[in-house]
């Protein structure tokens, strides 16, 4: 059974095999059907960039913002120019004269003093003066001084002036002065030099009694010095 079934098949593919170049099997048959829908191709390359298109118009304006809040205080501005000057004021009424004392002299007898502070000079005469209205009372202190009998050297004395005893003497408001060793000492008492001083005293009581003194003090030059005197002058007066 199995030779036959063999041989069956083997004829039969060979009549398919004749029929296959056979004329008369060369006629077209009716189309069959359509057959079903490939699968899509794959996704092709991507195209070229287009051109820019045209600029569009410009938009709507928006809403203006919320007001911000205030900035800080600026800094102060440049001073202005300074303004024309204006006109002279009317003249005032005129003062009442001043009152003016007449001015006190007081001379005073040869002195010596050899101390190296301010020493009260004796003068002649009533040395105290009534402050005027202005409360201003000036002084000036003069004295001429003499050769030193048995000096040996030159010397320096000072002249000065105080008031009242509480405004004392200093070097800044005196006169200095320079008494010199002639090289051959003259005979007798010979005055060689003076010093005169003027100070002011201002910003006193108007109506008080103020004392006024001659001071003098030895500048000590070159060893023990006593300034000698021939007279001494206390002038002072008051507005």
């Amino acid at each position: 059974m199995r030779k036959l079934f063999l041989f069956l098949v083997v004829v039969s593919l060979f009549m398919v095999q004749c029929g296959s170049f056979h004329p008369m099997a060369q006629t077209a048959g009716p189309q069959g059907p359509a057959g079903p829908a490939g699968p899509a191709g794959p996704v092709g390359p991507a195209g070229p960039q287009g051109a820019p298109g045209p600029q569009g118009p410009i938009g709507l304006t928006g809403a203006t913002g919320a007001t911000g809040p205030v900035g800080p205080q600026g800094l102060p501005g440049l001073p202005g120019p300074v303004g024309a000057q204006g006109p002279t004021g009317p003249t005032g009424p005129q003062g009442p004269p001043a009152l003016l004392t007449p001015p006190v002299f007081l001379t005073g007898n040869p002195a010596f003093v050899a101390n190296s502070f301010y020493t009260p000079v004796a003068v002649n005469g009533l040395n105290a003066v009534t402050v005027g209205p202005s409360g201003i009372v000036q002084v000036i202190a003069k004295a001429i001084f003499t050769t030193q009998p048995g000096a040996i050297s030159d010397g320096v004395c000072y002249v000065n002036s105080s008031l009242n005893g509480v405004i004392p003497a200093n070097d800044t408001t005196a006169a200095v002065v320079y008494v010199p060793l002639p090289l051959v000492p003259p005979p007798g008492v010979t005055p060689v030099a003076s010093g005169e001083v003027t100070n002011s005293y201002v910003g006193l009581s108007p109506g008080s009694r103020m004392t006024v003194a001659l001071l003098i003090r030895s500048g000590n030059l070159g060893g023990t010095f006593t300034c000698q005197t021939a007279s001494e002058t206390l002038t002072f007066l008051t507005y």
